[in-house]
């Protein structure tokens, strides 16, 4: 039975691909016709394309016609695409060339739980949103600088990217339409921070910044020792035909247990959830 569909479904593919013939005309505007006709059967074939594929999936079968139309995994060993993912970024952090970059931030916070009396619930709650944000920038850069700082600054992470296989918990690289899409879960990790130092788990520095509260400026309160639990931390790095990122997109939920000091006199234990869910995308 899976033969057959496979049979079907590459012959509905050959057929969806192949040529349809124009018919003669003498009309000035025929030129303007053809690329519009050839405009829609082009979005027309992609739709198919993708469709196609799909069938294919949901049957458990191996597309035949998706690598010539450049759909589906690309099989490459973790430790080939570990490699492009490093020097994707990191040509990209030391990049001279002009490039405009856009970048969209959201951070969100929720107060879970809290020792203390009630009535602080909502002095800590109206203080977590001054540090949720959600934001959109742009910037041009030239020789890697710009009016935002330095081209290598605004590109996690901070050091350069170091990804190893200690860190991941998964990784695939994909080809769709002429770009290739990275795609890095993290294991799930607990950082800790004793009021002065934070210790990250262990590979998290070589893909993304971690939350550092030496960094990260939370007056009135102060973070006195705190564990943050990350959980599902993903990073997708989407790459052009000439090894170039378009895009990078993070996405970093945790949970913070810890105490916090209001104005050196209040003192509570915190349980608070959030996430950071920043895309950057460059244009060359």
């Amino acid at each position: 039975m899976k033969k057959l569909l496979a049979v079907i479904l590459s012959v509905i593919m050959i057929f969806s691909c192949a040529a349809v013939p124009a018919s003669a005309a003498s009309d000035d505007n025929m030129d303007a016709v053809v690329e519009i006709g050839g405009n829609i059967l082009e979005g027309l074939m992609d739709f198919l394309h993708e469709f196609v594929a799909g069938l294919f999936s949901i049957f458990g079968l191996d597309c035949p016609m998706c690598e010539n139309h450049g759909m589906g995994d690309v099989e490459l060993s973790d430790s080939e695409i570990i490699e492009s993912f490093n020097n994707a970024v990191n040509n990209l952090k030391a990049s001279q060339k002009a490039i405009k970059m856009t970048k969209s931030k959201t951070v969100s916070l929720t107060l879970d739980n809290f020792s203390g009396e009630e009535d602080i619930r909502p002095v800590l709650e109206k203080l977590l949103q001054r540090y949720e944000s959600s934001n959109q920038e742009e910037f041009n850069f030239i020789l890697g600088e710009s009016s935002g700082g330095k081209l290598s600054d605004n590109i996690p992470p901070k050091n350069g990217a170091a990804l190893n296989s200690s860190a991941i918990k998964s990784i695939s690289m994909s080809k769709i339409a002429g770009r290739r899409i990275i795609r890095v879960k993290l294991k799930d990790g607990i950082a800790s921070f004793n009021g002065v130092k934070t210790t990250n788990p262990a590979g998290y520095e070589g893909v993304i910044n971690p939350i550092d509260f030496k960094t990260f400026d939370v007056r009135p309160l102060a973070v006195d020792k705190a564990n943050i639990s990350y959980t599902d931390v993903t990073v997708e790095a989407t790459l052009d035909s000439d090894d170039r990122i378009v895009a990078l997109n993070y996405s970093i939920p945790f949970v913070m247990t810890g105490t916090v000091s209001l104005v050196v006199v209040l003192k509570t234990d915190v349980d608070i959830s959030g996430s950071i869910r920043e895309t950057l995308t460059f244009e060359y």
